[in-house]
């Protein structure tokens, strides 16, 4: 992560538009180096974690957590993107090595890698159960299908610009280098008049690629005033995102500890251990036998005091 990557929040229009733009180069690259994302990969994973921090933007409350998964039948397999309302964000992509043929002028074949499927965002917002919505790819650009999902899944107009661009000067052996990665999201707010939503659905067509305004050295605010269209924009928020996971031993042991005993007496006593890798930085957790023992006698405590808890009701 560098310093530069930041995103404001803005409001237009008298407040029937609210808008998120950020810069996330640093964020990309960090995924990038995580994962040794082909360039392929890194331009269809980038595009899905600036998608998923903008849309963690818009959560209430600092607990909201939001994960984005594109299921696809492309060469990626797949890709997963989750952040919180502060806008770091993890993800990673099922196949990082895939690799598709560029198209004409040397662009990402994004159709063709992430293939034909859905985009299911789920929100845990704290309550009994999260929300879960799933809709179809419209075009596997990541910008529209999250556009589209506002539109199907929430009914608020929303435009969505998500870029990422690479060097193309790559050599063999080399990480992929991202020289700019940014986007935008705009929105109607409730009870916004039907020219307000007209506006929306026009921001995107009518702007260059916002990773061309980036290398340029357009701020996000720029980009954000730009997006407006002249519109008399009030900012309200500006803070630092980037690619962040927040696993740890602890975390770990207590996903662990939810399987059944039977499976953490299989680990302890036929595999001598556990071994789990996080997905999204790739940081691996070792269990011995002593841990896993620790895990059971806890499960076990558990189960029993619960048992004696419904004696006791009855």
């Amino acid at each position: 992560m560098t310093r530069t990557d930041y995103a404001v929040r803005a409001t237009a229009a008298g407040g029937y538009l609210r808008g998120f733009c950020g810069s996330y180069r640093g964020c990309v690259s960090e995924a990038a180096r995580t994962h040794s994302l082909s360039r392929t990969a890194a331009d269809a994973l980038g595009r899905v974690l600036i998608a998923a921090s903008l849309m963690g933007l818009t959560l209430k409350d600092d607990d909201d957590l939001l994960t984005v998964r594109v299921s696809g039948n492309g060469a990626l397999g797949g890709l997963i993107a989750s952040c919180r309302a502060d806008g770091y964000v993890k993800g990673y992509a099922v196949n990082p090595g895939a690799e598709v043929p560029a198209l004409a002028g040397g662009t990402t074949d994004m159709a063709g890698a992430i293939g034909s499927g859905t985009l299911t965002v789920t929100k845990d917002l704290g309550l009994k159960e999260p929300y879960v919505s799933s809709v179809p790819l419209v075009s596997g650009e990541i910008g529209e299908d999250v556009a589209n999902y506002f539109l199907v899944s929430e009914q608020t107009p929303t435009a969505v610009c998500v870029g990422v661009a690479l060097d193309s000067g790559r050599m063999r052996g080399e990480s992929t280098q991202v020289t700019a990665a940014g986007g935008f999201l705009i929105q109607a707010t409730p009870g916004a008049p039907e020219p307000i939503a007209a506006f929306v659905e026009s921001a995107v067509v009518s702007m260059p690629p916002i990773t061309k305004l980036l290398a340029e050295g357009l701020t996000p605010e720029g980009v954000l005033t730009a997006a407006f269209g002249g519109l008399d924009v009030e900012f309200t928020a500006r803070a630092p995102v980037g690619y962040r996971c927040d696993c740890g031993e602890e975390r770990v042991a207590n996903a662990l500890a939810s399987l059944p005993i039977r499976d953490l007496r299989k680990m302890r006593d036929e595999d001598g251990g556990a071994e789990i890798k996080c997905h999204f930085c790739n940081k691996t957790y070792s269990f011995g036998k002593p841990a896993l023992e620790e895990l059971i006698r806890e499960r076990m405590a558990a189960f029993l005091e619960g048992l004696r808890s419904n004696e006791r009701e009855k």
